[in-house]
């Protein structure tokens, strides 16, 4: 049989402490990290909204309505000519509609459809249900960003969910 000494009976404590200190910061580095990551999601103040909720051929901002010319870097839309300039904001976005899931067909209403033989098959209508926790990861809303372009004034681009820039012009203005 061992006896406890002294030394060892005062490092069980500390040890416990050490955990304890261990998980403390990795829970506040945690906190940090997330709240970092909603602040740069939602730095930029929204600007401009939809001209209509779910079209992005205008937009309005400064109660001016801006045009979709096309995609930067194509169609004549070169990067040389609409330099990009500093971040306005960000476009109030109209889309954020929850979509519920998908429901299954009554038991007494099913799709029915002839064969070659004559034969009726019945098909049921099913729902597919997506795994639980991805409504946290795939419904997460994009923040469509708008910058002004360099020594023009009636142009915006605007950052899309594609990850490409789109540029808008000033409505009764024509495109440089």
């Amino acid at each position: 049989m061992s006896k406890s000494t002294p030394q060892a009976t005062a490092l069980a404590p500390r040890r416990w402490l050490w955990g304890l200190r261990v998980i403390l910061a990795f829970v506040l580095l945690a906190a940090l990290l997330a709240l970092l990551h909603w602040w740069g999601y939602r730095s930029y103040p929204e600007v401009a909204e939809w001209a209509e909720p779910g079209s992005h051929e205008a937009l309005i901002y400064d109660g001016e309505t801006y045009l979709l010319a096309g995609q930067l870097g194509k169609n004549n839309l070169t990067k040389a000519k609409f330099p990009q300039d500093k971040i306005i904001g960000r476009v109030k976005d109209g889309d954020d509609v929850t979509t519920e899931p998908e429901t299954t067909a009554d038991p007494e209403t099913t799709d029915s459809s002839e064969t070659e033989e004559g034969e009726e098959t019945e098909t049921t209508l099913e729902s597919v249900v997506p795994p639980y926790g991805s409504q946290w990861f795939s419904d997460k809303p994009h923040t469509y960003v708008l910058y002004g372009v360099e020594k023009k004034e009636d142009c915006l681009l605007l950052l899309e969910a594609d990850g490409a820039l789109y540029v808008y012009y000033r409505e009764g203005t024509t495109l440089p």
